[in-house]
């Protein structure tokens, strides 16, 4: 038996349109998400930029208060960190049942980094002024190396 209802999980990289399908598919009638997009649960990893670690510490009782569960609807999240943290396909396995489905929303790889670089740059004014700037930080590059961040999850739900 399952620890966590959930019918869905996205693992889509950041600067891909998670937050667009997030916002289209929170408009239909048969589908709920939890209190927020990005609740991070099952990630433990730091994130960029930032002092925050994921959720997964805060147990699944926390997990199962943000998710705004409804039977009559197809329920589920999408956080872009699941596909950076590589234990997520493990703990997604452990705690989610056994028929959860699992899409990751991607974009051109050299598109996606550039569009974080300009994220970045917008919100914590990284300083570089050059389009071309964005390939000399690993972060944004490692980000769209997309077969080695997905692979767990086909190893995993094979």
């Amino acid at each position: 038996m399952a620890d966590v209802n959930v019918d869905f999980i996205g693992v889509g990289a950041q600067k891909s349109g998670t937050t667009w399908l997030f916002d289209m598919l929170s408009e239909h009638p048969q589908v709920s998400f939890g209190e927020e997009k990005e609740l991070n649960f099952f990630s433990k990893r730091k994130f960029f930029l930032s002092k925050d670690t994921g959720n997964y510490e805060k147990g699944l009782d926390w997990y199962r208060s943000k998710i705004d569960y409804d039977d009559s609807k197809v329920n589920g999240e999408i956080s872009v960190d699941y596909m950076l943290d590589e234990g997520c396909a493990d703990r997604i396995k452990q705690h989610c049942p056994d028929d959860v489905k699992l899409f990751a929303v991607l974009r051109d790889p050299v598109e996606r980094a550039h569009s974080h670089y300009h994220y970045s740059n917008q919100v914590f004014d990284i300083g570089a002024d050059s389009e071309d700037c964005a390939f000399t930080y690993d972060e944004y590059l490692e980000r769209s190396r997309y077969y080695h961040k997905l692979k767990s999850y086909f190893d995993t739900f094979e």
